[in-house]
């Protein structure tokens, strides 16, 4: 197809109970430069391939992020070069000053938030403390203000999560949230997560 990935970055300080990447890619934030990302970008343009994912699992954190888009703004605004981006960030995103902004003059078109929950209890338990139920809102608004498709990503099956609630919640985000799409998981404890463990 006309689609690929690569990662601009690697690593992840937050301690969500169930997430194995930080076991795998560590809590230390290692990113690419901006020459080898766009190498990444120029070698697939000359393949008739435009469209990426770029896999960080939270782009927002990494500490590259401002001269990575820096880049790729100036290949796009500059060089008239045609490509787009699917990125994953955090519910905090909105509070970097410039990231949604920039992000979207290189070419970033869609953005996945992993919401998880809009239960504090599960956000809680599932010890996803920078995720603030206050923010959803503005952050998925933020991104469609940008002219950005959004997924948020929910999880279903807390230890708190009954039918009903997963239903009432449901309603709530369709009735509240500014959201194109919502991707639904199933918490699955995997082998090395802290959910897993326990």
């Amino acid at each position: 197809g006309s689609r690929t990935s690569f990662d601009a970055g690697r690593g992840c300080p937050f301690l969500c109970s169930f997430c194995t990447i930080i076991n795998v890619q560590g809590r230390k934030s290692r990113f690419r430069s901006p020459d080898d990302v766009e190498q990444i970008i120029r070698d697939n343009l000359a393949q008739d391939i435009n469209s990426f994912f770029i896999s960080d699992d939270n782009f927002a954190r990494n500490r590259n992020w401002e001269a990575l888009f820096d880049r790729m703004i100036e290949m796009r605004e500059e060089e008239g070069l045609q490509f787009k981006f699917l990125i994953q960030v955090d519910t905090m995103c909105h509070k970097i000053k410039g990231f949604i902004e920039k992000a979207a003059r290189a070419g970033v078109n869609r953005a996945f938030v992993g919401l998880e929950s809009i239960n504090p209890d599960s956000l809680k338990d599932a010890r996803k403390g920078q995720n603030r139920i206050t923010e959803y809102r503005a952050v998925l608004q933020a991104w469609q203000n940008a002219g950005c498709t959004v997924y948020a990503g929910y999880i279903l099956g807390f230890p708190s999560d009954t039918p009903e609630s997963i239903a009432n919640d449901l309603a709530i985000i369709q009735r509240e949230l500014p959201v194109d799409m919502v991707e639904l998981a199933c918490l699955t404890p995997m082998p090395g997560s802290q959910d897993h463990k326990e």
